[in-house]
């Protein structure tokens, strides 16, 4: 399976929206 990457992709879009937003 090659969730891994979206898994987490999501994961820091939810502990950091602003770090997001920054790059």
């Amino acid at each position: 399976m090659q969730v891994p990457v979206m898994l987490a992709d999501k994961n820091a879009k939810l502990n950091h929206p602003e770090d997001d937003r920054k790059r």
